[in-house]
């Protein structure tokens, strides 16, 4: 696989997964919340950029129950942690 599916893919996945969080709707909060400022998701968004290891972790930290890392960062597994109550929706 090229780098640049690699890419591709992991930016579905995390847009998957900001969308599941509201960013979809209110992107200033979650940004808020993990402590990074709007334009880096609204650039995830429009610009289709790969953020930085650290914001993936940042979400990790906020949202730990809410997000499985492991399929964020190779695409095994469900979006949602397996003890999710929605995990078998996603």
């Amino acid at each position: 696989m090229a780098l640049k599916d690699v890419d591709a893919n992991l930016h579905k996945r995390l847009v998957s997964i900001l969308d599941y969080l509201g960013c979809d709707k209110n992107t200033s909060e979650v940004a808020r919340s993990v402590g990074i400022n709007s334009q880096n998701i609204s650039n995830i968004y429009k610009r289709h950029t790969i953020p930085k290891l650290n914001l993936i972790a940042k979400i990790a930290h906020k949202y730990p129950d809410d997000v499985n890392y492991h399929w964020l960062l190779t695409g095994e597994g469900s979006m949602l942690p397996p003890s999710h109550p929605k995990a078998k929706l996603y």
